[in-house]
């Protein structure tokens, strides 16, 4: 089958491929990670993690943009963009809110690959490391004047339905009078 034959096929069976791909993201993710993590060790491995994702930040809002036709480069829309990224769907729940027009908050309130990781007896992975860069990155693809800050994320202590809290704010210059 080509790409352009993914057009012809029902939506139910659209949508379960989309979750074969999410969940194939999510296993390619953390195998490659756990390969280099034990070849190499943690620090190493989030080295590497963290160059991967903060690239791959600018091609996903650039490629989410396109296919989801948004338009502008507002807080919503960045918020509209991580809501539909599949590469969140892949590590659990999350939830974005808009507090204003200048700023937003993302979440992940489930995380199932830090939850893997500590069933399978590892540490937690200190996420705020790539989340930083990903998340800047990310969002200023869509508009450079998009400030990012952690608010709580690996290794910090969190709470049991809050992993990570990143904050979004749109920082306008003032007009000038």
């Amino acid at each position: 089958m080509k790409p352009e034959d993914l057009a012809a096929l029902p939506k139910d069976t659209l949508v379960s491929l989309l979750e074969v791909c999410i969940k194939s993201l999510q296993t390619v993710d953390g195998l490659w990670f756990r390969e280099v993590e034990d070849s190499h060790g943690l620090q190493e491995a989030t080295r590497i993690d963290r160059k991967v994702w903060e690239r791959l930040a600018i091609s996903e809002a650039q490629r989410l943009k396109k296919a989801l036709g948004l338009e502008g480069n507002d807080l919503a829309t960045v918020m509209k963009a991580l809501d539909w990224n599949p590469s969140w769907m892949a590590f659990g729940a999350f939830e974005s809110e808009q507090l204003s027009s200048k700023e937003a908050v993302f979440r992940s309130t489930d995380c199932l690959s830090q939850k893997r990781r500590l069933n399978q007896g590892r540490s937690l992975f200190p996420c705020k490391e790539v989340g930083e860069p990903y998340f800047r990155n990310f969002a200023q693809a869509l508009n450079p004047k998009i400030e990012v800050r952690c608010e709580v994320a690996p290794p910090d202590n969190h709470r049991e339905d809050l992993w990570c809290q990143w904050r979004f704010t749109l920082e306008e210059p003032e007009e000038a009078t």
